[in-house]
């Protein structure tokens, strides 16, 4: 009797569960050939996302969505005939200035001055200094890995799967390979072999702590294998494939791109084996450090930055009345796709902008609009903390405009309801001196630096079509 009351009471427990009490099974980290690491075996190799993550999740059809690809999976050699510089429709291939001012070289070239960046220098030619406030990131450190950080272009310039960057560049390609050349290695040639390549990490997204600053930084060290561990805070690395030997020269400033390049010494790992918020006592990694759901903090290590540059929005609670209401990024960026197969894809709804194009083919798939959650009843978050419902607008439309008629398949809800930005955002963009500068859109205040754009206008700032 006794017995049956606790399979009775346990089950109840159960039942009265919320359903955010989701939690990730504890687990073993393993290297990039698939061995186990633990305090005794392989303990100073970094993990591999693909071979830990992927033991029991499809990596490869994860990585298929346009977050990993950039753009990859339809690039070519000589994309668009009319302007031969842009390679595909995505961040990896396009030539986007307000994003980045480097630009991706073509696989096939024919002399040194139309390359810009490689894939070698795409991924780590990067400087970050908070102490000498540089910051200059390379165009790596704001993409998840996987796709083009991990595998290279046939030669017509298109992806090609089978093989990565290290077996590419083994292959020995000729010194104007847009993949396996560099302009800033001794010897002209990329050091995939000693930097490994960049894994999609899950953890960037699929962790709230993820450390992505000391993961760019590994990629700045060219410590291209070693990035997630880092980011993921597991461990501490030592040793570098390259190390800048003067860190406060800026851009433009003599000796910026200077440095030392190791090409013996293999970097370690330090796991933190003894921290138990990290580690179980036999070594695996605690499942509690990754969460299911994806949080805004996740996402806007990547896209704040952006979007404070690009459009001037902030996501406080003070300026958007989403974030206000306990809305999240993923909310209104759900997913795509109707079924689980589908949605594995990740690929992960996406809006459209007239600023940046970026995949927009893409554009609306599976994305949450104002009508759709505020007209037509399909809001359906349940989470705990989040509204209960969407108002509709209709009847406060009808009071306050009497017989005007909307025609939002023309123009969106935020051409009335979100007519000022509060950060500064750029207005112009000046690369004459072969950097970037820019101009903020409050006060046409000279910009140099990607958080300059994140501080507060002196009072929120309308579009200037509209200024007197």
């Amino acid at each position: 009797m006794y017995r049956n009351g606790c399979i009775i009471i346990a089950f109840l427990v159960l039942l009265t569960l919320p359903a955010w009490a989701w939690s990730h099974q504890d687990v073993w980290l393993r290297n990039e050939q698939g061995d186990r690491i633990t305090a005794t075996l392989n303990s100073v190799d970094p993990y591999s996302p693909k071979k830990t993550c992927g033991a029991c999740h499809s990596y490869s059809t994860i990585t298929s969505g346009y977050h990993f690809q950039q753009g990859f999976d339809v690039m070519k050699d000589g994309y668009d005939a009319g302007k031969p510089w842009i390679l595909s429709p995505g961040m990896f291939g396009a030539w986007l200035p307000t994003a980045a001012a480097g630009r991706l070289a073509a696989k096939n070239n024919s002399s040194e001055r139309q390359i810009d960046l490689s894939t070698y220098d795409w991924i780590g030619a990067g400087k970050v200094s908070a102490k000498h406030r540089i910051k200059n990131p390379s165009c790596g450190s704001c993409h998840p890995g996987g796709g083009p950080m991990e595998f290279g272009r046939d030669a017509r310039g298109r992806a090609d799967g089978s093989k990565t960057h290290v077996t590419g560049e083994a292959a020995n390609p000729g010194a104007l390979d847009g993949d396996y050349s560099s302009r800033f290695t001794p010897d002209g040639k990329s050091a995939f072999r000693q930097s490994g390549v960049v894994e999609a990490d899950c953890m960037i997204c699929h962790s709230p702590g993820y450390r992505l600053e000391e993961r760019s930084e590994q990629l700045y060290r060219r410590n291209y294998r070693w990035a997630a561990s880092a980011g993921a805070g597991l461990g501490k690395v030592s040793g570098a494939v390259f190390t800048y030997r003067n860190p406060s020269a800026g851009p433009g400033q003599p000796g910026y791109e200077a440095g030392v390049w190791n090409l013996s010494k293999r970097p370690v790992v330090s796991y933190h084996w003894s921290n138990r918020g990290l580690f179980t006592a036999d070594g695996r990694m605690k499942g509690s450090l990754i969460k299911k759901s994806v949080s805004s903090k996740s996402c806007l290590q990547c896209h704040a930055e952006g979007e404070a540059k690009n459009t001037g929005t902030a996501f406080s609670p003070d300026s958007d009345v989403h974030v206000k209401a306990g809305m999240t990024c993923s909310d209104c960026h759900p997913l795509s796709g109707k079924t689980k197969t589908q949605r594995l894809t990740h690929q992960i709804a996406k809006g459209k902008s007239l600023i940046s194009h970026v995949r927009d083919d893409l554009d609306g798939q599976g994305m949450k609009t104002c009508i759709a959650c505020h007209s037509d009843g399909q809001y359906q978050i349940t989470r705990q903390g989040a509204k209960r419902q969407a108002g509709n607008p209709q009847a406060t439309h009808a009071r306050l405009l009497a017989g005007a008629t909307f025609h939002t398949y023309l123009i969106s809800c935020q051409s009335c309801h979100a007519t000022s930005q509060p950060l500064r955002a750029m207005t112009i963009l000046d690369m004459s001196a072969g950097m970037e500068y820019g101009y903020t859109a409050d006060n046409f205040d000279g910009a140099s630096r990607a958080e300059d754009y994140l501080q507060a206008a002196s009072k929120p700032w309308l579009p200037w079509q509209t200024r007197g």
